[in-house]
């Protein structure tokens, strides 16, 4: 097994709270975009500090949403079913680890959708 790999299971295994970073970088991954405050003349061009939704709406977000269960699965889960063919091993995985402790179950579904997007 690979080093990344072995992080990984452990990861999963831990189901260790994700950073800030890898939450920024998910919610990106689905879509999630900085409005940008874009001044040409001035030379300007720089994140205002609010994000649109996947679908392109601007709701003025001052932060991406929490990771949760219904944020997964409203975001992250379809984007994979469009994007990876075979994503439903994880997500199996994901069902066999469940402890009935959504905060628990929420992190390890967290880094089931890591592992596919970034092909550990």
């Amino acid at each position: 097994m690979l080093e990344h790999q072995k992080q990984s299971v452990g990861r999963i295994m831990e189901a260790k709270e994700p950073t800030g970073e890898q939450i920024k970088e998910l919610w990106e991954w689905c879509g999630f975009t900085q409005n940008r405050i874009q001044i040409p003349a001035a030379g300007i061009d720089r994140p205002d500090g609010t994000w649109n939704t996947p679908d392109g709406i601007d709701i003025g977000m001052l932060w991406l949403p929490s990771i949760n269960l219904n944020h997964l699965f409203k975001y992250a889960v379809p984007k994979l079913k469009r994007e990876y063919p075979n994503w439903k091993v994880p997500l199996i995985d994901w069902l066999d680890k469940m402890k009935g402790d959504y905060e628990q179950d929420t992190l390890l579904l967290f880094w089931a959708i890591w592992e596919v997007i970034h092909g550990c």
